[in-house]
């Protein structure tokens, strides 16, 4: 994975005597390294003991949406459970620390009783990897759907509970998030230099607020809900695939969207030069060359426009754009008035200045 370190030059306009940052900031196939850090994770999974009473193995999807079938499966040492002797909770402990409530308290916003819906299958041995203990009894899986109503909009953390009645009341807690109704669905598929499909890519939408990632599937799907808004993306491969990760800013969700990710090969950047290198006035044209090669030192051709994203910036005091990226008075995210590759892995982007912000 590529870590640019924002090699960029300073540039003076001469009209103004402004002082702004040239950046090459991200290009398609280099990874930038942002002020957060994104935990992949989708699907809770893993080993139980044997003589557990009851203990979630799988909670998949983590985060859900209205109408969306979350699957449950989960091990008990108890065997021939059945609709009598156990019940399923959904909670919001937001405001309740303490956790003071209790099945007889009954349902109320933050607490439903979805016990009615749920239907235990009982697995006959093991399946797939999932299931951990090869007997005939004691791995149990069932499906819930999220509703358009309190708890799940209530915009917390939740935690699903299963309570064995005939066993002492045994509970196992599992947390998960439901979006609310209100969010857009952005889905797609990335692929590599190829145009294979990517298993176990990590893409996340951020915008300082909603941070929603998802872990593509073996038809490098992927999908999250978010609110309107503008979003930074970001793609991470999965590790020693070889390939680099995906930087995108400035995505506009407006409605129900499928977003395409291309992710290329490891490469970095060799060099950065402008010129000028100190003085322009507006209406002059900005020359910036890089040199981009592969991990093996051999120059990566063939590189259009498109792949490449610049930012000139004039940086503000305390500035917060890394947050969210977007294009505003102190940041130009440019759109070359030319493009050329010059061969040996060297690219040239020229930008000619404007008669607006950041450069008067």
């Amino acid at each position: 994975m590529l870590v640019l370190s924002f090699n960029g030059s300073e540039i003076t306009v001469e009209a103004t005597r402004k002082t702004v940052s040239v950046v090459l900031l991200s290009f398609i196939m280099a990874a930038v390294v942002l002020s957060y850090v994104m935990t992949p994770f989708s699907v809770y999974s893993h080993d139980v003991p044997a003589d557990s009473d009851i203990e979630v193995f799988n909670l998949s999807p983590y985060t859900s949406h209205t109408d969306e079938t979350v699957t449950v499966e989960f091990y008990s040492k108890y065997s021939n459970l059945d609709s009598s002797s156990y019940s399923v909770w959904v909670h919001d402990w937001t405001g309740d620390s303490g956790r003071t409530w209790v099945p007889g308290d009954g349902e109320n916003s933050n607490h439903m009783d979805i016990t009615g819906e749920v239907e235990l299958d009982e697995a006959t041995g093991g399946n797939g990897g999932y299931y951990y203990y090869n007997s005939p009894t004691g791995d149990y899986s069932f499906t819930f759907t999220i509703t358009d109503s309190a708890p799940y909009t209530n915009g917390n953390e939740l935690e699903l509970e299963i309570i064995l009645h005939d066993h002492s009341d045994a509970y196992w807690r599992e947390p998960f998030e439901a979006n609310p109704a209100s969010d857009l669905r952005v889905d797609g598929i990335v692929y590599d230099d190829q145009g294979v499909p990517v298993e176990d890519a990590w893409v996340a939408y951020y915008d300082g607020t909603t941070d929603e990632g998802d872990s593509t599937n073996a038809a490098g799907e992927y999908t999250v809900w978010v609110p309107v808004g503008t979003y930074q993306r970001n793609v991470w491969p999965p590790d020693g695939s070889g390939l680099g990760a995906n930087w995108k800013s400035e995505i506009e969700v407006t409605g129900a969207v499928t977003l395409a990710v291309n992710l290329l090969k490891e490469v970095s950047i060799t060099s950065f030069t402008t010129d000028p290198q100190s003085t322009l006035v507006v209406g002059d044209t900005l020359e910036i060359y890089v040199t981009i090669e592969d991990t093996q030192s051999n120059a990566v051709l063939g590189l259009t426009a498109s792949e490449f994203e610049v930012w000139i910036h004039q940086w503000a005091e305390q500035d917060t754009w890394w947050v969210n990226p977007l294009d505003n008075s102190n940041h130009d995210h440019i759109t070359p008035t030319a493009f050329s590759e010059l061969g040996s892995g060297q690219y040239q982007i020229s930008y000619t200045i404007p008669s607006a912000a950041p450069y008067t």
